[in-house]
């Protein structure tokens, strides 16, 4: 058979999404994971394409082979949302556009968990950033000598209130149903479009877990980031925008599904705005 099956049967799909700009990153690492995985079927979602000229070019440049979504987005979270609808069954592997799979990557993949995140190994390597998943996580088990960690994807004490774990690559085994995804395209409207993009999507997959059920999120080292370096920014000069766009973010999420935790979550930021309003005036 020419593509990877799971132990339970299930063909994969592969999946990765992108900014137009971007679009060289699928020459550079993404066929090289559908050349190591061999998926039934690999799919391009590519955001920022709202010309009959950008298809044009899009068709010239990308292999036949790959399926391509077009999208004018403008986020990754509501590109999450069509890529979760659309793909709600079997085994689906999204993976960052700059990233390229472990050579034993193909070995967590069977593993049978509902979802798991995939760290590259440079992150692994930065001390500081390895010990900040570390911190909210577990050590649950091994398999063949590779350790398989589980992340707390609700922080009720200091950082992130919801933290999806690392994602450089994301494994899909169980999905939301359309229920909440609809309820959670309606939240995310709530936040200002110049905001969206401030919030990171591991927020928004660690809502979809939550609402899953699920509160621990498994991860291992299995990928290689290659950084694009395209956009860099000061997080703690944007920490006053950052917290009102997840206040709003948590605003609606309350409205639509009216939970204690998005209520807490709420407040965490709101909160926060407070305490960082004087950053804004200082900054002017």
């Amino acid at each position: 058979m020419s593509c990877w099956e799971s132990e339970g049967g299930g063909s994969m799909i592969l999946v990765t999404q992108l900014p137009f700009y971007r679009i060289h990153e699928i020459d550079l690492y993404f066929l090289k994971n559908v050349e190591i995985l061999k998926p039934e079927e690999s799919v391009i979602f590519v955001d920022n394409v709202y010309h009959e000229k950008q298809k044009e070019i899009l068709k010239r440049i990308l292999p036949a082979d790959v399926s391509v979504r077009y999208g004018n987005w403008r986020n990754r979270h509501e590109a999450w949302l069509d890529i979760l609808s659309e793909f709600n069954s079997g085994d689906l592997v999204v993976i960052d556009s700059d990233n390229v799979v472990s050579p034993h990557f193909k070995k967590v993949l069977g593993l049978g968990e509902p979802v798991m995140g995939i760290m590259d190994g440079g992150a692994w390597d930065d001390e500081r950033s390895r010990n900040e998943f570390l911190r909210r996580s577990r050590k649950a088990y091994e398999v063949d000598g590779i350790p398989i960690y589980k992340f707390t994807v609700i922080n009720k004490g200091r950082g992130a209130f919801f933290f999806f774990g690392p994602k450089q690559a994301v494994v899909f085994r169980k999905f939301p149903d359309t229920e909440i995804l609809e309820k959670l395209r309606r939240a995310l409207k709530n936040v200002n479009s110049w905001l969206m993009n401030i919030i990171t999507d591991e927020t928004t997959l660690a809502v979809i877990c939550h609402l899953m059920g699920i509160k621990e999120t498994a991860w291992t080292v299995a990928s290689r980031h290659y950084h694009h370096g395209s956009m860099k920014r000061d997080v703690k000069r944007d920490r006053f925008l950052i917290a009102m766009a997840h206040a709003q973010l948590a605003k609606g999420l309350a409205r639509e599904f009216g939970q204690k935790e998005f209520k807490m979550y709420y407040w965490r930021y709101r909160l926060s705005q407070v305490r960082n309003f004087g950053d804004v005036i200082l900054c002017k």
